[in-house]
């Protein structure tokens, strides 16, 4: 990008006894009203580019499948249509949630099913209702945290003093 801009310069007389840079026919000159100087800026324009690291993907699932697995399933209390009262036939689980829980010294992975239902009477009038088992709530959401292990690191980092990357270790 170029910008020009006019610009005129009035050079004031040199004081007696100082040198001037300029020989008299140059003062003269640039001081003439009718000579304008042009003046040319060029200004460049910087683009910033920030550079993110990459999101690591795939470390919680890698050490979630490193612990030892337990499967546990949240079963229907009620297995009975609501609407027509028969007994309605299982179509399936479905893996709910993943979190770490604590043993003294032990740390394995349970995994939360949630059972579905659906009622063959509901389904021969063209509705299909399927109904599935009501989920314990998360201590914290989106988090694969248990209640026994975030008691685990209060106690060690209040109780104990221990801090974190100590934690870790253990």
């Amino acid at each position: 990008m170029v910008i020009l801009r006019e610009k005129t310069e009035v050079i004031e007389s040199v004081v007696d006894g100082q040198q001037s840079l300029f020989s008299d026919d140059e003062l003269a000159q640039l001081q003439d009203s009718n000579v304008s100087i042009t003046e040319v800026i060029e200004k460049q324009t910087k683009q910033v580019v920030r550079h993110r690291k990459a999101k690591s993907s795939g470390q919680r699932t890698a050490f979630l499948d490193g612990l030892p697995q337990v499967d546990k399933t949240i079963h229907l209390t009620n297995t009975d249509c609501p609407k027509y009262h028969e007994q309605m036939k299982k179509i399936g689980n479905h893996l709910y949630s993943r979190e770490v829980r604590l043993k003294p010294a032990e740390l394995y992975c349970v995994n939360l099913y949630q059972e579905s239902y659906k009622c063959n009477d509901c389904d021969e009038d063209g509705k299909v209702m399927i109904i599935s088992s009501q989920m314990p709530q998360s201590l914290l959401p989106h988090s694969y945290v248990s209640s026994s292990v975030l008691a685990k690191v209060a106690e060690y980092k209040f109780a104990l003093a221990l801090p974190f990357h100590r934690q870790v270790k253990l």
